[in-house]
């Protein structure tokens, strides 16, 4: 089984790594040139933290990002419509929430992967599914085939 994945974003990334850690082979493409995440940060809820876990991640997202322990959530006019207890959270469900930036949880990931899995600079522009296989075109005229594609 070969699995594509279009798209190097925090998304194609972690299925990446859930799919090397099961030894799927995978390929992830990228249209930029080099991986520049945009934005600027996230939250990171406990049951995303309970997964990226099972990668072997979290201890790295908790000492690289920060865990809140109190989050008030208003509207826009700062009427309070929820207070979130972190401490609460991280009992409960063994992780806090942890706000991190973009980048870096980015950095993380990409750090896990097998670098041959990471291919940048290639634009998908069309894509054909076959009976068994699926092929992906890019704009620099090459092409890949798999099993199986993830966009």
């Amino acid at each position: 089984m070969r699995v594509l994945i279009v798209g190097g974003g925090i998304g194609g990334l972690t299925t990446a790594l859930a799919l090397q850690r099961q030894n799927v082979d995978c390929q992830i493409f990228d249209a930029a040139p080099t991986l520049n995440p945009a934005g600027t940060g996230l939250w990171l809820a406990p049951n995303a933290l309970q997964l990226l876990s099972q990668l072997g991640l979290a201890q790295a997202i908790l000492t690289e990002g920060n865990p809140l322990r109190q989050i008030s959530i208003v509207d826009s006019r700062h009427k309070l419509i929820q207070n979130i207890d972190g401490e609460f959270l991280t009992q409960a469900c063994g992780y806090p929430i942890v706000a991190i930036l973009r980048s870096t949880l980015h950095a993380l990931l990409v750090a896990k992967l097998v670098p041959s899995n990471l291919i940048v600079g290639k634009r998908c522009i069309r894509v054909e599914q076959g009976d068994t296989e699926v092929r992906v075109f890019f704009a620099d005229g090459t092409h890949a085939t798999g099993n199986c594609l993830i966009a």
